[in-house]
Parts: C-alpha cells; structure tokens; sequence
C-alpha cells in the first residue's frame, strides 16, 4: 500500500531521467579531429586543386586558347600547396 504509492510517485520522474538518458546516448557520437587529421585534410585539399588545375592546364593547351590563364591558376594552386605543407612541417 505504502509502497505502491510510493513506486506510483517515482515511476514518472525515473521514466523521465530514463528517457533523457537514452535520448543523450542516441545522439551521434562527435568525434574530435586531431590536429594531424586537420593537417592532413588541408594538404590534400591544396593537392586535389593543384590536380584539377594541371587537367585545367592540359585540356588548355588542347583545346588551344586559355593556357596562360590555367599556368596562372596552377602556379598560385603550388605556391598555396608549398605554403600549407611548411604550415605543418612538410616542407622545409
């Protein structure tokens, strides 16, 4: 009797606290990305853009108009790469 009234108070605080906590341990997981996950996705990303502009560069030269701007592209594309890896130690 006691108990009954008792257990019929807490049930809904304890389904409550319960709920959260399964709410908080559904949420996705983030991940901290390291400081050498972040050097490497920078390199990269400077390395697929000097890869694009070198295709820009050779479809120029095939196509025959536009290469002096493509060489452009591609030589600050570089000195970009060059600038991102002396950042994080690549290069000396």
């Amino acid at each position: 009797m006691i108990g009954q009234e008792i257990s019929a108070r807490i049930e809904p605080i304890v389904q409550q606290l319960v709920d959260k906590e399964v709410a908080r341990l559904m949420e996705p997981v983030v991940q901290r990305r390291t400081a050498a996950a972040v050097a490497d996705d920078e390199i990269m990303q400077a390395a697929r853009a000097v890869g694009a502009l070198t295709d820009r560069l050779l479809q120029a030269r095939y196509a025959g108009h536009g290469e002096i701007a493509a060489r452009k592209k591609l030589f600050l594309a570089n000195l970009k790469l060059a600038t991102v890896m002396r950042r994080h130690g690549r290069l000396k």
